[in-house]
């Protein structure tokens, strides 16, 4: 009987110790992830020229992905930052601050005038807008957005008389460690469950067998 209480005492401390080390090289790795809070400038394309008759405006669509149609002078500053890190999500910032005034002014410069005609209709009023692309949904902003074919679509309109503006990107994730390590954890304690019932029933039999004897 007391041979048999040490073994389980012997498995119950060696499984602790297993989560104990899992739990402790998941946290590590989780903190060994590179935080990108650098600032590099991203320059912006025209992807298309929509036209609101009801308005009279012509909408300049830019976008970050490199095409035949790079603006000269218009870029973005962009900005990643952690915002919060928690034991279950963690919680990530990226800044797009734009130079309103002055890609308003490059956008201008860049689209000839005989793009800006419709169905024989001159529009000289332009709207600018930014547009950036994800196939990821956990992805939120302070513009506005849309969905089609699974890709969602952030969109940034820019005041032409504003010298600079923020526009935002949130993105939260799950803290993979911590998840990852209750996951171990809890399929350890239920092989561990298994052993100490196996090895209670083994008893019990052994105790039969004595007995019969």
């Amino acid at each position: 009987m007391k041979n048999r209480f040490s073994r389980v005492f012997g498995l119950l401390v060696a499984i602790a110790t297993v989560i104990a080390i899992c739990l402790t090289l998941f946290t590590a790795c989780n903190k060994a992830e590179p935080e990108d809070d650098g600032e590099i400038q991203r320059d912006l394309y025209l992807a298309s020229i929509a036209f609101l008759p009801d308005s009279e405006e012509a909408v300049a669509y830019l976008t970050f992905t490199q095409n035949d149609d790079k603006i000269e002078g218009a870029s973005v500053a962009w900005k990643s930052e952690d915002a919060s890190s928690g034991v279950w999500y963690n919680t990530s910032n990226t800044y797009i601050i734009a130079p309103s005034a002055r890609i308003f002014s490059a956008v201008q410069n860049f689209i000839p005038q005989e793009k800006l005609i419709n169905d024989g209709v001159q529009y000289n009023r332009l709207k600018v807008i930014i547009r950036y692309d994800t196939i990821y949904k956990s992805i939120k902003s302070d513009g506005e957005t849309s969905v089609a074919n699974r890709v969602y679509s952030h969109f940034f309109t820019l005041d032409k008389s504003s010298e600079n503006q923020t526009f935002t990107l949130t993105l939260k994730t799950a803290n993979s460690a911590n998840w990852y390590g209750i996951l171990i954890a809890f399929a350890i304690v239920v092989a561990a469950a298994a052993c100490v019932a196996f090895l209670l029933a083994k008893g019990k039999l052994w105790q039969k067998k004595k007995t019969r004897e």
